[in-house]
């Protein structure tokens, strides 16, 4: 038996941002450029920075890409309050 989802979260994520991820992708996988889902995750991500009171307003988005050869691009964010 496998499992296979759209998205996927862990930790306190798994709580809280996995059914914000679910409502914006799910139905949508084929249609979503890479600027929607940067959206989406900023999204969840800036709940989960008011729901925690320990974390920090800063994130590193790693994008991965498998044609040629393997590209890698990481910017660092802040999150607009």
């Amino acid at each position: 038996m496998t499992y296979s989802a759209s998205t996927l979260a862990t930790g306190y994520g798994a709580y809280i941002a996995q059914p914000l991820l679910r409502k914006a992708v799910e139905g949508k996988e084929d249609t979503l450029t890479d600027q929607d889902a940067r959206a989406i995750l900023e999204n969840a991500l800036r709940v989960l920075f008011y729901r925690d009171a320990r974390s920090i307003n800063q994130v590193l988005y790693l994008v991965l890409s498998l044609t040629v050869a393997l590209n890698c691009a990481a910017r660092s964010i802040k999150l607009r309050q």
